[in-house]
């Protein structure tokens, strides 16, 4: 009896620890910082002007991971912490309850990357890291992936998302464990090459999905797939694996009469979205003030729903 309570033991650790996917070669983005000292801000030598997480809106942004039910979700200010992380955007709306809330592992050199806050969580989805082997993390969390300080973008990481739900720990209910025996094959994350940092010493940033909704200022963008707005209590339009383009896979699905045209997007204004054409771009940081950079060519259409979310298919 005791030799069956022991493997019933070791197999529900083994179940709690299984990885449910690893990639290597990945490259450390900055999208948001709570509490963080502003370690990214001019006064502490960093490439950003001070308090740029919280003046720029990205802080109140939802992460796609959030509650479902408006009443109970919360943005990354809320949540109050530099734990959480954003993966490949197409990944988390092909199966969100499979992926959110999950502990992430962060290796560089063997080494395990760890936050005296606590284990990183994937709580959010990142459209840069749809073509390119990226992990966008907060400025506490680049700043140590760094060596100390708010730069160049860091490679050289092995990341990998383990089958433990650590919703608990933001106060949110858990999820359960990961269903199905299926694993996420990154083949497609690095289909394209990651874009270079903007210029020395200065970090990519907001690469996490951010639309403006229409009648939302452009200093509001946030880092949260669904943008400016809560949640409503209604389940997300997920997207099929089956029904994504092979090269450029969709961001979002709406029906088209709740699909809105985006700002009119001439000013580059840091952390903003647009369409140009087919192309779904974000207003970065580049060597000579600010500039718009690419982050996916649409198959067919690049459009904002009302809500403010892209939609690239």
């Amino acid at each position: 009896m005791l030799f069956f309570i022991v493997l019933l033991a070791f197999a529900a650790l083994a179940s709690a620890q299984r990885v449910l996917f690893e990639g290597s070669g990945y490259r450390a983005t900055v999208y948001y910082g709570v509490n963080d000292g502003d370690v990214c801000g001019t006064d502490n030598g960093g490439p950003f002007p001070n308090r740029w997480a919280v003046t720029s809106g990205i802080n109140d942004g939802y992460p796609f991971c959030t509650s479902k039910i408006q009443a109970q979700a919360k943005t990354l200010t809320q949540y109050n912490t530099n734990r959480i992380v954003a993966m490949n955007a197409n990944m988390m709306q092909n199966d969100r309850e499979y992926w959110c809330g999950k502990e992430v592992q962060i290796f560089k050199d063997g080494k395990q990357i760890i936050l005296d806050e606590g284990p990183f969580i994937l709580m959010d989805g990142c459209a840069a890291c749809m073509t390119a082997s990226i992990i966008d993390v907060s400025a506490k969390a680049f700043t140590q992936m760094s060596g100390g300080k708010c730069g160049d973008n860091p490679e050289g990481f092995t990341v990998k998302v383990i089958d433990n739900d650590l919703s608990a720990t933001l106060g949110d209910d858990a999820r359960g464990p990961a269903k199905g025996a299926s694993v996420y094959n990154p083949s497609g994350d690095a289909a394209a090459p990651a874009p270079a940092p903007a210029a020395a010493e200065q970090p990519s940033t907001v690469s996490s999905l951010a639309a403006n909704p229409p009648a939302t200022p452009a200093a509001q963008a946030t880092g949260a797939l669904a943008a400016e707005q809560p949640p409503i209590d209604t389940p997300p339009v997920a997207v099929k694996p089956a029904a994504a383009p092979a090269v450029t896979p969709a961001l979002a699905a709406a029906p088209a009469a709740q699909q809105a045209e985006p700002p009119v997007a001439d000013t580059c204004t840091y952390g903003k979205w647009r369409c140009d054409g087919l192309r779904l771009q974000i207003c970065n940081r580049a060597t000579a003030g600010f500039a718009w950079e690419t982050i996916a060519t649409c198959a067919a259409e690049c459009s904002f729903t009302v809500s403010g979310s892209a939609v690239c298919q």
